[in-house]
């Protein structure tokens, strides 16, 4: 028995068992609660103590981990009858609790992996039935848990249909949401937010060729732009569609602190004005603003890279991240 040509990462569990003669006949899909990579999850289950596994994992990248090879039974869905027929994925989140969520790019591989596993194992449809009569299950339905969380759980219609679709059709390449009508959005308001795994929070700094860099968010693909009276300490800074302005130019100004650098953000458009949490994020404050140089953390970021390629901005005083959130 085979397993997908899709897998990037191998790190093959102690974690498992025979399929006891059982066909793969199903496709269990749970969630990390948790932004792991697939390294990181590959770890997870590795340990014999730990006493728990998966076939497959998918990370916010879209890289997919091999720990069970399909020939055999993960101990991942608290059912060894479940388990015996299903191949077993787990999915990061990212965005973590109040429903969870996953990123267009785990989504993306998670149908090409259902589609792949399908065509493998003779899995003409997927059928999601909303109860263990179908052959896409659920984990909360084997044990007292809500795995795979509110976001997976609600997108499994939409991955059946999605996987069908591509088993009928023999088509290979996809992306999740592509060809939905969507209401454009043309401005949200920029702030400072605490949850760091949220695309919204993923900004993209591209060179504008001429010493400054465009600020562009993950979400919408909206600019970090200045409104208004840019010559005016208290400014307001929004997210904005691109107009490739001076107000969505900024200048990247790196500064050592100890054994730190950070980073301050002045637009080309008000020279000796910089990007400024409002009262610092006190008292609830968390809007970003135009001011005048004021030394202090209020204007200074931190710069972490994600492993998809985005960047996240960290406040130096709240460790909260720049957010095009609506």
């Amino acid at each position: 028995m085979s397993n997908s040509s899709l897998v990037n990462h191998v790190r093959r569990s102690p974690n498992y068992s025979g399929r006891n003669g059982k066909r793969i006949d199903r496709i269990t899909i749970h969630h990390m609660a948790g932004n792991l990579s697939v390294e990181s999850c590959g770890n997870v289950f590795a340990p014999s103590s730990r006493q728990a596994s998966s076939n497959y994992g998918i990370d916010s990248a879209g890289r997919i981990g091999l720990y069970v090879d399909e020939g055999n039974r993960s101990w991942c869905s608290s059912s060894r009858a479940n388990d015996e027929r299903a191949v077993t994925i787990e999915v990061a989140d990212n965005k973590i609790g109040n429903g969870w969520g996953s990123s267009v790019e785990a989504m993306s591989k998670l149908v090409l992996l259902c589609v792949d596993i399908c065509r493998r194992n003779g899995i003409h449809r997927l059928i999601y039935t909303g109860n263990t009569n179908g052959n896409l299950t659920l984990h909360k339905w084997f044990a007292s848990t809500d795995c795979p969380g509110a976001y997976l759980e609600s997108q499994m219609p939409k991955i059946a249909e999605e996987v069908n679709k591509l088993l009928s059709s023999g088509e290979k390449a996809y992306v999740w949401g592509v060809g939905e009508k969507k209401e454009e959005v043309t401005c949200v308001n920029a702030t400072v937010q605490g949850n760091s795994g949220e695309d919204c929070m993923r900004l993209e700094l591209k060179d504008a060729g001429d010493g400054y860099f465009y600020v562009r968010d993950k979400v919408h693909g909206l600019y970090l732009d200045v409104s208004g009276a840019a010559s005016k300490d208290g400014t307001n800074v929004q997210f904005y569609k691109g107009n490739k302005t001076d107000a969505q130019k900024w200048k990247l100004i790196w500064k050592n602190f100890k054994n730190a650098k950070y980073l301050m953000l002045s637009p080309k458009c008000a020279p000796g004005k910089y990007l400024s949490v409002e009262n610092n994020g006190v008292g609830g404050k968390n809007n970003l603003k135009l001011w005048s140089d004021l030394n202090n953390s209020k204007q200074k970021f931190f710069v972490r890279e994600e492993t998809d390629g985005y960047t996240l901005l960290i406040h130096a005083f709240t460790f909260k991240c720049v957010s095009a959130k609506e």
